[in-house]
């Protein structure tokens, strides 16, 4: 890493932190093995990071897990995969809501997984993932469940699923990284958006799905025609039409929508009851 990019990132982290633990940053820090690229991630999503440090701060929490977090996904998030752009977004805008339920619908290879267990770890929190394959093996995490099913037939049975563990059946983050297609996306939306907590976020993978797919760097990668599947549905879900081939915000009660059109796309809507 040069000078300029140490300084860089020392500003950036500077005034959230007392010094003692911006040294530990630092020393975090330098065991990632692309720094350049660390650098890069950090500066894009500056704001969603300066927010999930500033949430250990005011919460009182001690800041080392979360340093260590974010480290770890950073690092993790240089395996070029369909969702690597979008593994920061998900942990920090995670854990600001302070879930205590987590279900992910779709796992394949545990991408999306590795960041929700950190999440879950950093606030004791439940992690159920829904697959029909099977993919019981890429956590570890000792409040992760593995449901090898369907996901719609799944959450039929998610309320009798929580009375049985003795969990509250509100959803406090959900992912939606599935088949990709219209209506099994919108069929998701109609189970499970009822089941969602008064502050509930939802990120929805493979917004902006086509045949070649552009990354944040500009690299591209073979996807395919979904006819706009999982955008489709959303827009049917909110009667408005959606450019995702752009990065956008928009307000639609209660959900503020935040848009990434990079790396297959990534939708992110969090409830809110005000603007």
């Amino acid at each position: 890493m040069t000078r300029y990019h140490d300084q860089a990132l020392r500003r950036l982290i500077k005034p959230f932190f007392p010094h003692y633990l911006l040294d530990i940053y630092y020393d975090l820090r330098v065991c990632l093995s692309n720094s350049k690229a660390s650098f890069d991630i950090i500066r894009y999503f500056h704001k969603d990071i300066v927010n999930y440090l500033k949430f250990f701060i005011s919460e009182g929490r001690d800041p080392f897990p979360g340093l260590a977090a974010l480290l770890a996904t950073i690092s993790r998030s240089h395996i070029i995969t369909d969702i690597s752009d979008h593994m920061i977004p998900i942990l920090t805008r995670s854990v600001i809501r302070k879930p205590q339920l987590i279900i992910e619908l779709g796992v394949r290879g545990g991408e999306s997984t590795f960041v929700l267990e950190r999440v879950a770890r950093l606030l004791d929190a439940v992690l159920v993932s829904v697959d029909l394959e099977d993919c019981s093996q890429v956590s570890t995490y000792w409040k992760r469940h593995f449901i090898r099913q369907d996901d719609l037939a799944f959450a039929e049975e998610f309320p009798r699923w929580c009375a049985t563990l003795g969990i509250k059946p509100q959803i406090d983050i959900l992912l939606i990284d599935s088949s990709h297609l219209f209506d099994h996306t919108r069929q998701e939306i109609r189970c499970y958006f009822p089941l969602l907590a008064e502050a509930a976020t939802v990120f929805l993978h493979d917004t902006n799905l086509k045949e070649t797919v552009v990354r944040r760097d500009g690299t591209t990668d073979l996807g395919w025609d979904n006819q706009r599947g999982v955008i489709k549905a959303l827009e049917e879900y909110f009667e408005q039409r959606f450019l995702e081939n752009q990065p956008f915000e928009a307000f639609h009660y209660p959900f503020l929508i935040t848009h990434y059109r990079y790396c297959f796309g990534l939708t992110i809507l969090e409830k809110r009851l005000t603007r």
